[in-house]
């Protein structure tokens, strides 16, 4: 395995959050914002935000000692599905052709953030339980579960570091949720994501717009360069097994 320098790591995640703060500026909504008499930016699609994310873990990837590893972005990365027909990961990753590992990464910035923050998460949830069941029944024709990866860029804002309250009909919520922000309801479900085997490694980027490339991980030992690291040993396992 060709080693994973932190430095470098945080280096690269620097760096992709200058270019989605950026980014943010570019999306077609924002553009309608600018004010006449001052030029108007050209539209960036959405999705595209997220791609210096994706080239790190890419970079991870393509340094692992295995032939024949094979990376399919976005816009072809489609997997057989349990609950429906397919579904599209944010990128997938093959060893001479058999599937070895998903990936998907997603962000909550803006205002809504604080909002749509449960929804957001209901759908990690049900991609990594779709994947669990497509697997052991055998979709995917390999011997073992695929490497999974989850990674959240999610801003530091009033309302993410603000604690909200809970609410419950019947029972009460579990005391770890006592008192939580947005911010730290995230940081445990990254966390339980992992433990319940969801996903195989999950890590939590919080970042401030207006310090484009400062950050943190709030999870020891799961953050990006772990997330690197695991994908790397995945990918030379299958290698050395297929």
């Amino acid at each position: 395995m060709t080693a994973i320098e932190p430095q470098m790591i945080r280096q690269w995640t620097k760096d992709a959050l200058a270019m989605f703060w950026v980014g943010r500026a570019r999306l077609p909504h924002e553009i309608e914002k600018t004010p006449k008499g001052q030029p108007k930016l050209a539209p960036l699609a959405p999705a595209k935000l997220l791609d210096g994310f994706f080239e790190i873990c890419a970079q991870a990837a393509q340094g692992a000692e295995a032939e024949g590893v094979e990376i399919i972005p976005n816009n072809q990365a489609f997997l057989p599905s349990y609950f429906r027909p397919s579904k599209r990961w944010g990128a997938l990753y093959r060893v001479n052709e058999m599937l070895a590992g998903v990936l998907e990464v997603r962000a909550l910035v803006g205002k809504t953030a604080a909002e749509t923050y449960a929804q957001r998460l209901e759908e990690v949830l049900a991609m990594g339980f779709d994947l669990r069941v497509a697997s052991e029944l055998g979709l995917y024709k390999m011997p073992f579960a695929p490497w999974s990866g989850f990674l959240l860029i999610l801003e530091s804002n009033e309302d993410t570091r603000r604690p909200k309250p809970s609410t419950e009909c019947v029972g009460d919520s579990l005391s770890e949720f006592e008192g939580t922000s947005i911010i730290d309801r995230c940081t445990l479900f990254c966390k339980k994501i992992v433990e319940q085997e969801l996903f195989t490694s999950a890590a939590l980027i919080v970042c401030d717009r207006q310090r484009p490339q400062e950050f943190r991980e709030p999870l020891e030992g799961q953050g990006l360069v772990e997330l690197c690291q695991s994908l790397q040993g995945r990918l030379e396992m299958m290698a050395e097994e297929l």
